[in-house]
């Protein structure tokens, strides 16, 4: 009966978000309806006389405030109308050509729901050899459509001012940038699309030689501040549940502010409510516990499945609320979230990255499990974070909604590899070297491509995914630009 309440709250969700989005499809269609018949009233005007020349164009161009331009330009339906725009006069070229421009047009439309229509790309890497594949799945916004391409990295990102013999690994993504690294040290923002890139400095030397970065993210400042620049990158290097008077989720991470081009300390301890038997005995030697799962983002905050030996909960924090705690180190503001009720799958083995998932899926966090039933059949569940807080404050409600809990019968082995991110009812999973669209419920698979990593067993069994870097990309409407 839950899960009868809980389906019907998201189609109510679906509902509701489809009729915003009519409305104000209706709202954009008569103003530019009405945009339109001003203009034509003006032409006929000028007609009588005969009398239109440069300056009379000029002046009915000049009638419209920039502000306004620029509202009408940002809702224009693709590329091509704004090249066309841009060449009407100087005054819009001007509008149109500044890389300011072209971030709030990706961000406006991102927020507006647009992006889900867009094109997205999946890209896979494996760094369990010395050499790492890109293969790639990508959508178009034309077509339903799926295609597959594999590559590597060393031809993919030979644009990077670093040495063909040195290892090139993809880390973190955002839309269509790329955070890489060539060394534990030496970290690149790029765009494959447009080849620019960012070199973001050394990190000063003065950790323990046993935090090697394991949890990496790419996040620009969400709309809070529509066509705002900043953006940070994150690199965890240990984290920890420890038992004290306060129980707290403990981390150290390396921050790069794009404000100042400097790298921080960040040491942050955020509370929780588990109970003791969920402290975790770390080997002294080690100094620490490593996330071992990908850091997802969404509206500006990070999240990533916290435990070492088991999964505790999902750690939230905000890269772009912290405050100074000493020169050159800083608390950075976070929460913990509870598991949902109904996740199985406690102990956090190397093969679990397949199993459990954490992604995002039209802009919501959604969490995955999958559980062998028997030898011939798995357990689907995914779940929805539906109450994030107020901000980054933890929720006191139960946040999570199961969106879906279904059985994969006829499959001895499978892990997934990521979610569909305009879909709510597809993932990507890899069953006996084959990547597969699966459609939840539906049962149906669409085959994209050959899962390219040889270096695996010809069955692909679970291992193979501990060793796999997912990361999905949401391609913008124009390429987003790197500033220097």
């Amino acid at each position: 009966m839950a899960n009868e309440d809980e389906s019907s709250m998201m189609r109510r969700i679906r509902k509701m978000k489809r009729e915003i989005d009519r409305k104000e499809r209706a709202v954009l269609k008569e103003s530019f309806k009405r945009l339109r018949q001003l203009h034509d009233q003006q032409r006929k005007k000028k007609s009588k006389t005969n009398t239109i020349d440069d300056d009379d164009q000029c002046f009915m161009m000049s009638t419209l405030s920039e502000d306004l331009l620029l509202e009408i330009f940002l809702r224009l339906p693709n590329r091509r109308s704004l090249i066309r725009c841009s060449t009407v006069c100087k005054r819009w070229f001007s509008l149109l050509s500044p890389p300011h421009f072209i971030l709030r047009l990706n961000q406006f439309r991102y927020h507006r729901n647009q992006s889900w229509s867009l094109p997205f790309e999946i890209t896979t890497t494996s760094t369990s050899t010395t050499r790492s594949v890109l293969f790639s799945v990508k959508s178009s916004n034309n077509s339903k459509t799926t295609t597959s391409t594999t590559i590597s990295t060393s031809s993919y990102l030979n644009f990077l001012p670093c040495s063909p013999d040195h290892h090139v690994v993809v880390r973190a993504s955002f839309q269509d940038l790329f955070l890489v690294s060539v060394s534990e040290d030496d970290y690149y923002i790029c765009n494959p699309f447009t080849k620019q890139w960012l070199a973001l400095g050394p990190i000063e030397e003065h950790r323990l030689p046993q935090d090697r970065s394991s949890g990496f993210a790419l996040v620009f400042e969400p709309n809070r501040k529509l066509g705002s620049t900043r953006f940070r990158v994150v690199l965890i290097r240990r984290c920890l549940f420890r038992k004290t008077h306060q129980r707290t989720y403990d981390f150290i991470a390396s921050v790069y502010c794009s404000e100042t081009g400097n790298w921080l300390d960040l040491y942050t301890s955020v509370p929780h409510t588990l109970q003791t038997e969920y402290y975790e005995r770390i080997d002294p030697r080690y100094h620490g516990a490593r996330a071992t799962h990908d850091v997802v983002t969404s509206n500006g905050v990070l999240y990533w499945l916290g435990g070492f030996r088991r999964f505790k909960g999902i750690i939230a924090c905000d890269p772009f609320c912290h405050t100074e705690a000493s020169m050159k180190t800083f608390k950075m503001k976070g929460h913990f979230i509870n598991l949902p009720v109904g996740f199985n799958q406690k102990r956090r083995r190397p093969n679990s990255k397949g199993k459990v998932q954490l992604g995002v899926v039209r802009g919501q966090l959604r969490l995955l499990e999958l559980i062998k039933i028997n030898q011939a059949c798995f357990g689907l569940k995914v779940w929805e974070l539906m109450d994030y807080g107020d901000d980054i404050a933890p929720s006191t409600t139960t946040p999570w909604l199961l969106a879906h809990d279904v059985k994969l019968k006829g499959v001895q082995n499978a892990f997934v590899l990521a979610f569909h991110p305009n879909n709510d009812n597809a993932i990507f999973v890899v069953r006996d070297r084959k990547v597969y669209m699966y459609v939840i419920g539906d049962g149906n698979y669409e085959e994209i491509g050959e899962f390219p990593f040889d270096e695996f067993d010809d069955n692909v069994k679970g291992r193979a995914a501990r060793y796999v870097n997912v990361f999905t990309n949401m391609q913008p409407s124009w390429p987003t630009p790197i500033y220097t």
